[in-house]
């Protein structure tokens, strides 16, 4: 049969998608294992989640080294030893750490599930961060955040947080070259030994599982006694938002980050304000990037989105525009928050992003890892467990007094920081 490109196909609103449950079990010890047993492939990911987060760390410059050296040998292997006990077995290792977490993560193949978790153990137990390995880390750490704070980006983001958050808060302070160069070998042993080593952790499973999976975990992971460790509050005061200019000579664009403080995903509010954001600036067909993008020609990109950080999240406007331009683009980000704020959006525009936004979350769930990764967040966020459930039905259910109600709440110029990094107006 012999497809018509000419006509369009018939378009089809989503109402409904089923997130497959997982499982959840505890070892012996009481490590907690959720698992998403898909089998498609014969691949799977192992994850490790460790409350270890840089907010534990009394040194900043642990955060910018502690991951760096966790493939860099143990009492018993060397560095390139340990890249093998993974290599070899057709997987990889990434690690993070963020603020309130630390994640190791092994993707690899089905059958070599075991060596992976032995190789995890010997890392995670034994870890000898070598003296030699840790000041190429802290050279190559250095000259990172040294090129990077070049960066207007970057420039322009950390001056942003800082007024949010205060350069003193976990969220606001950042590592700078002297936190990295004044980190020692007994700082990070004495991270692993007081922060890691001795508690429990939560393991989580994806993809395609052997069936003896319980009883290697079990083996590798279910006999040493570790202490529950409470975690990390963080608290948020919301500040009033001012200008910060940063001047950057012989730069072509200014570099602009504007909002403030809002709230988490938990908050009553949250999916309505998503709505309202995405029509204003978080998507191609956005508000913003109709009048400042096409109409206008000030930029190749501006968006504007409600970033998660803990149980809260900030709002914040992002773009690189014409130097020139910049003072025009801040007065078109006003007056397109001020149509929100007095007009109702159209039923039409209001379907549009609600099917965007709707076969966006759809699209994300195509595998065990995607199914894996939604999973966790509502785990590590202490979300509802019909969070997700409910969400096509929550999008579904604003309206446009809604987004007029949000706009008038919630996008009030007069509250945010207005960061400006760029040559002198």
């Amino acid at each position: 049969m012999i497809l018509d490109r000419t006509t369009a196909p018939a378009f089809k609103p989503i109402n409904k998608v089923t997130i497959p449950a997982i499982s959840k079990e505890h070892l012996s010890n009481g490590i907690p294992v959720f698992s998403c047993n898909l089998p498609q492939q014969e691949v799977l990911k192992i994850e490790l989640v460790f409350e270890a987060g840089n907010v534990y760390a009394q040194e900043k410059g642990i955060g910018a080294l502690f991951t760096k050296m966790m493939l860099t040998g143990t009492h018993t292997l060397s560095a390139q030893e340990v890249v093998n006990q993974f290599d070899q077995w057709g997987g990889f290792a990434e690690f993070s750490q963020r603020t309130k977490r630390l994640h190791i993560t092994v993707y690899g193949m089905t059958r070599f599930f075991e060596k992976y978790l032995q190789g995890i153990k010997e890392i995670v137990d034994h870890i000898s961060f070598p003296e030699e390995e840790l000041e190429i880390q802290k050279k190559i750490a250095i000259q990172s955040i040294h090129l990077s704070n070049e960066k207007p980006a970057t420039i322009a983001s950390r001056a942003f947080r800082k007024g949010v958050f205060g350069e003193n808060h976990p969220y606001g302070k950042e590592i700078e070259e002297s936190d990295v160069a004044a980190v020692s070998r007994d700082q990070l042993v004495s991270f692993h030994h007081k922060e890691v080593k001795p508690y429990q952790y939560q393991i989580f499973l994806s993809g395609e599982l052997p069936n003896n999976y319980h009883q290697s975990l079990e083996q590798i992971f279910g006999n040493e006694v570790l202490s529950q460790k409470t975690s990390a509050i963080i608290n948020l005061t919301h500040s009033k938002g001012e200008k910060i200019i940063v001047e950057k000579k012989d730069n072509m664009q200014s570099t602009l980050r504007i909002g403030n403080l809002l709230f988490g995903r938990k908050h009553p509010d949250a999916v309505k304000f998503q709505v309202t954001n995405t029509i204003f600036g978080g998507y191609f067909g956005s508000r913003l990037m109709k009048n400042i993008r096409e109409e206008k020609g000030f930029t190749y990109g501006i968006s504007s989105g409600l970033i998660p950080v803990g149980n809260s999240g900030y709002f914040m406007i992002g773009s690189d525009v014409v130097k020139e331009n910049t003072i025009a683009t801040i007065k078109e980000i006003k007056k397109e928050i001020a149509t929100l704020q007095n007009d109702k959006v159209t039923e039409s525009e209001l379907e549009v992003v609600k099917n965007y936004m709707i076969g966006s979350f759809a699209n994300g769930v195509n595998n065990s890892f995607d199914i894996m990764d939604k999973n966790q967040k509502i785990i590590l966020g202490d979300f509802p467990e019909d969070y997700y459930t409910n969400y096509i039905n929550n999008i579904r259910s604003v309206t446009a007094e809604d987004v007029l109600k949000m706009s008038q709440q919630y996008l009030n110029y007069s509250d945010f920081f207005e960061v400006i990094v760029g040559e002198k107006l």
